[in-house]
């Protein structure tokens, strides 16, 4: 398969969503290649785990992310610091 398509119009969360593909099935390595290839390798720690909430389980993704000794925890800080860097994200 080359291609997927996610129905997503209520939206969906960048780590619900990286969290779904690592439990379908997708290696840490295919999810992490892209922080590679922008050099972001030492930038960051993913870690994930299993979780259950009102008897459903997921798989929930703990992200970090380094920038010299300041620690950011979050996807919306590390969105603002790409936009300030001139990273388009949509």
């Amino acid at each position: 398969m080359d291609e997927i398509l996610i129905e997503c119009s209520p939206g969906v969360s960048g780590d619900m969503l990286l969290g779904a593909f690592y439990d379908f099935g997708v290696s840490k390595t295919v999810i992490e290649k892209p922080l590679f290839d922008l050099g972001l390798e030492k930038l960051y720690s993913l870690k994930f785990k299993e979780s259950n909430s009102c008897s459903i389980r997921a798989i929930n993704l703990d992200g970090t992310i380094y920038l010299g000794d300041k620690l950011i925890d979050g996807a919306l800080s590390f969105k603002r610091r790409l936009v300030s860097g001139g990273i388009r994200i949509h």
